[in-house]
C-alpha cells in the first residue's frame, strides 16, 4: 500500500473582480497515490447513492459531508433577515437527485445557476446552487444535520438560538474570527514554504 503524499506545489493567481480590484488567490496541489480498495473515493458520485436514499439519517449524514466540503450556511440581512443553506456543485444531475430525495422529506429547495462572472466562481464550467431559505425549513434542516467542520457548527447554532439584532451582532463577531483565522492560516502557510 502506498502512503498519501503531499507534493509541494503552490502557486498563487493574480486576478481582477467584478469591481477591477486585485485579487490574489492561494493554491495547494496535494497528490495522493491510492491502493484500489479506495476507489470509492475516486468516483464522484452521479446521483445519491441508492444505500442511502431511503434512509433519513444516512442521507443527512451524506448531506451534511456535502455541505462541510461544498456548501455554505448563510444569514442575509436585507429587508428581513434571512437564513439560507447553499450547496455549489457543477453536477446539476447530482444536484437534482438531491433536491428530489430533499422534496421527499418535505422541504422545498430550488436550483439556481451562478453567473460566471460571480466572484466567487473561478471555473470554466457552469455551477449551480442548490438553496433552501424557507425559515423553518432550514432551522429544521440545520437540527438533522450532523455537520463536522467547526464554522458550519457554530453557524448553525446562531440561528438555531438566536434571532433577530442578537444574531446578527454574534453573526458578525463570528465572520470576524473566520476571517482572522484565514489571515492566521495564510501567514502559518508563507512561513511555512520550503521551495
Amino acid at each position: 500500500m502506498k502512503y498519501p503524499l503531499k507534493v509541494p506545489y503552490f502557486f498563487i493567481i493574480f486576478a481582477l473582480n467584478s469591481l477591477n480590484m486585485l485579487l490574489q488567490i492561494h493554491s495547494w496541489r496535494v497528490m495522493a497515490y491510492l491502493n484500489n480498495s479506495f476507489s470509492f473515493l475516486i468516483t464522484k458520485p452521479e446521483k445519491v447513492p441508492d444505500s442511502i436514499k431511503f434512509d433519513k439519517e444516512l442521507f443527512f449524514n451524506f448531506l451534511a459531508g456535502l455541505i462541510d466540503s461544498d456548501g455554505s450556511i448563510n444569514l442575509v440581512c436585507g429587508n428581513r433577515l434571512t437564513s439560507r443553506i447553499v450547496i455549489y456543485l457543477t453536477d446539476i444531475k447530482l444536484l437534482k437527485d438531491i433536491k428530489k430525495q430533499l422534496q421527499k422529506f418535505d422541504y422545498n429547495p430550488f436550483i439556481f445557476e451562478r453567473k460566471k462572472e460571480s466572484k466567487i466562481h473561478f471555473g470554466k464550467k457552469v455551477m449551480y446552487e442548490l438553496i433552501i431559505d424557507r425559515k423553518k425549513e432550514v432551522k429544521l434542516l440545520l437540527q438533522q444535520i450532523p455537520f463536522r467542520h467547526q464554522e458550519k457548527i457554530e453557524k448553525a447554532n446562531l440561528i438555531l438560538k438566536l434571532k433577530g439584532d442578537l444574531l446578527v451582532k454574534k453573526w458578525k463577531k463570528l465572520s470576524q474570527k473566520i476571517k482572522q483565522d484565514v489571515i492566521r492560516y495564510k501567514l502559518l502557510a508563507s512561513k511555512n514554504k520550503k521551495f
